[in-house]
């Protein structure tokens, strides 16, 4: 399972802007549009084709992971975020930045699928989603309250994504006639 500071190095040395949480969110809201599961060369506008073999294959083990996390029947996806070790207020960020990310993968690679197909839960998860995307700690709040509220909005987000990445899939299918060309694992 690819580790949050790996993905974070691996990133540096390939020279992504991206930080390692809003590359992920980036990731999986282009796998719950669609076009990412397509083509994995997709993910890669950021090498050149010249990237270090470790580093690009741990980017296509992320994207894996997150396709199969998606996809799992378990909901047993989850956002790739610092661990619970790290600061809170990281955490927070990491969070905001995964949920911006997100939002923008899916609305960058929606091209065939409006956002008023989605029922209206799906469309107020993409609202809500939005709204985390600019979360942040405020300086006189109660640590152990936050740690909850951390936890449950990770939560209420790593369903949320799975949901809509279910939602699209179900779409896309009735699309096709009901053919799946996705392999699920």
């Amino acid at each position: 399972m690819v580790e949050y500071s790996e993905l974070e190095r691996a990133l540096q040395q390939l020279g992504v802007e991206q930080g390692a949480a809003e590359f992920h969110g980036t990731l999986c809201g282009r796998l719950c549009a669609g076009t990412e599961r397509e083509s994995g060369d997709s993910l890669m506008p950021l090498t050149s084709g010249s990237a270090p073999e470790d580093e690009q294959a741990l980017v296509e083990q992320t994207r894996d992971e997150a396709l199969n996390g998606l996809v799992d029947t378990d909901l047993g996806f989850t956002p790739l975020l610092p661990d619970d070790q790290q600061r809170l207020g990281l955490r927070v960020d990491a969070l905001a930045q995964w949920c911006a990310g997100f939002v923008y993968g899916f609305a960058s690679a929606r091209d065939d699928l409006s956002l008023d197909a989605l029922s209206s839960e799906a469309q107020e998860l993409v609202r809500d989603l939005t709204q985390i995307s600019r979360a942040g700690l405020s300086p006189d709040a109660d640590r152990e309250t936050d740690e909850q509220a951390y936890a449950e909005i990770v939560e209420y987000v790593r369903v949320g994504a799975q949901l809509i990445f279910i939602e699209i899939a179900a779409i896309r299918r009735s699309a096709s006639g009901g053919a799946d060309s996705e392999t699920l694992h």
